[in-house]
């Protein structure tokens, strides 16, 4: 008696489980979305690389201060650093890239100086001699050459 009293006692609630509403399925995981960029500090420096090109605007020594070839040469190159400094905007501002926008402003700097100048064109600044015009063309060329291996540091 004993066992039928357990099964009648326990029957309803063993009807009452199985009315009821199933368990709910698992979830399926929903796909997240992750963004990873692929861009990466190797892929950067050769875009920057490339956008730099390959030569260095170097004047050769004993170029007359109105020489405007040389000022040509000068001012493709500021051009071409102007592409790189919008390109980094792009980019990360820490790390080894702060470093590359350091070099991209020494280079502006040296630019700017030697543009001042009016070196390299038809009417230098009064007073401006062959040497000192060659001296600021080198640092520029110099701060190009900075830039490329600055830029180098990123792989």
């Amino acid at each position: 008696m004993w066992r039928r009293t357990v099964v009648i006692c326990l029957l309803p609630f063993a009807l009452a489980a199985c009315a009821a509403d199933p368990a709910p399925a698992p979830k399926e995981p929903t796909p997240t979305t992750t963004t990873t960029t692929t861009e990466t500090p190797i892929s950067d420096a050769d875009l920057l690389h490339t956008l730099l090109g390959q030569g260095s605007p170097r004047c050769p020594a004993g170029t007359a201060s109105t020489n405007t070839t040389c000022g040509e040469l000068m001012s493709s190159s500021k051009k071409l650093v102007d592409l790189v400094d919008v390109a980094l905007d792009s980019m990360p501002t820490t790390g080894p890239y702060t470093a590359v926008n350091e070099a991209v402003s020494s280079f502006t700097e040296a630019y700017t100086t030697l543009e001042s100048t009016k070196c390299y064109t038809p009417a230098p600044v009064s007073g401006i001699d062959d040497s000192f015009c060659q001296t600021l063309a080198d640092l520029v060329a110099l701060s190009w050459l900075n830039l490329r291996s600055t830029i180098d540091q990123l792989r």
